[in-house]
C-alpha cells in the first residue's frame, strides 16, 4: 500500500467516523433508548465490517498473488527436475569410468534433494488449506527405503535394524520428515563412524544413537523452533520443532530420554484406531 493510499484511507475514515458519531446522536435524540442502541450497533457493526474488508483486501491480494506464483513456480519446476533425474539414470547404465560415475551418483543425489525439497514445499502449501490424506503404510518397508537413502549419502554410517511387521494409516510425507529429521540428527550428533539403531516392534518405533546425547535441560527446549543444542553444526534448528508439530497432528506420543556423551533415544508411540491390523 502507497503512501498516498494510506492518507486517503485515513482521512476516509475520519469523516466516516464524524458522520457515525453526528448519526448516533441523532438516533437517541429521535428513537427510544433501546431502538437507538440497537440502531446505533447494527451501524457500527456494518461500517466496522466494510471498514476491515476495505482495509484488509489489498493484503488478501498480495497474499493470493504470492500463491499463485509459488504454485506455477512449483508447476514449472517439474520439468526440469524429472529431466535431470531421468538422463541422469540413463547415463549412470553407460558410464564405465569409477570417477564419471561418482560424480554423476552427485548430480543424482543433489537432484534428488531438489525434488524432495520441492515435493516438501508443494505439500506444506496443500496443508495449509486442508488435511493431508493418510494412506496405509508398511512401516518396515517404509523405514528400509528410508535407511536405503540415507545409506547412499552416509556409507560411512552403520544401521542396526530390529523391525517386526506394522501397518499404520498415517500422512506419508509428514512422516517421511519425521524419520529424516531423526536419522539425520543420529547421524549429524555422532561420532565417526555414526552407529544408528532403528527397532519396530508392537505400537512402538525407536530409534537410538550412540552420539553425543543430551543433558535434562538441553531435552526441555529441544523442540523449540530455531533452538540448537550444537551451534558448530550446520542447521536451522527447525528439525525437531518438525517432528513435535508431525506427532501431535497425528496424535503419536513422542518420548526422547538421553545421557550426555552416551546416546540419544527418540521414541514414536503409536494409537491404536492408526494401526492396521
Amino acid at each position: 500500500m502507497t503512501k498516498t493510499s494510506l492518507v486517503t484511507y485515513f482521512v476516509f475514515i475520519v469523516i466516516l467516523l464524524s458522520v457515525t458519531i453526528f448519526i448516533t446522536l441523532y438516533f437517541f435524540e429521535v428513537f427510544p433508548l433501546y431502538m437507538a442502541i440497537t440502531l446505533v450497533s447494527l451501524l457500527v457493526l456494518s461500517v466496522a465490517g466494510w471498514m476491515i474488508k476495505l482495509l484488509f483486501a489489498p493484503l488478501f491480494q498480495a497474499s493470493k498473488n504470492i500463491d499463485d506464483i509459488i504454485k506455477e513456480t512449483l508447476h514449472e519446476l517439474n520439468i526440469p527436475l524429472a529431466t535431470i533425474d531421468a538422463n541422469t539414470t540413463m547415463l549412470k547404465k553407460k558410464l564405465n569410468e569409477e570417477k564419471q560415475v561418482r560424480q554423476l551418483q552427485r548430480i543424482h543425489q543433489a537432484s534428488s534433494h531438489l525434488l524432495y525439497l520441492h515435493k516438501r514445499l508443494n505439500y506444506l502449501i496443500k496443508k495449509e488449506f486442508h488435511e493431508p490424506p493418510l494412506e496405509a503404510i508398511e512401516l518396515q518397508k517404509f523405514i528400509l527405503e528410508r535407511v536405503e537413502a540415507y545409506e547412499t549419502l552416509y556409507p560411512h554410517a552403520i544401521f542396526h535394524l530390529e523391525l517386526k511387521p506394522l501397518t499404520i494409516e498415517s500422512d506419508p510425507f509428514g512422516l517421511q520428515q519425521t524419520l529424516d529429521n531423526i536419522i539425520s540428527n543420529s547421524i549429524k550428533y555422532s561420532p565417526n563412524p555414526p552407529k544408528i539403531t532403528i527397532r519396530l516392534y508392537q505400537d512402538i518405533l525407536e530409534i537410538e544413537d550412540q552420539g553425543k546425547g543430551m543433558d535434562e535441560n538441553t531435552i526441555l527446549q529441544i523442540f523449540q523452533r530455531y533452538y540448537q543444542a550444537d551451534t558448530t553444526q550446520k542447521g536451522e534448528g527447525i528439525g525437531l520443532s518438525v517432528v513435535k508439530k508431525f506427532c501431535d497432528a497425528q496424535k503419536i506420543r513422542l518420548n526422547i530420554t538421553s545421557k550426555p556423551d552416551r546416546f540419544t533415544k527418540v521414541v514414536l508411540q503409536f494409537q491404536p484406531k492408526t494401526i492396521i491390523e
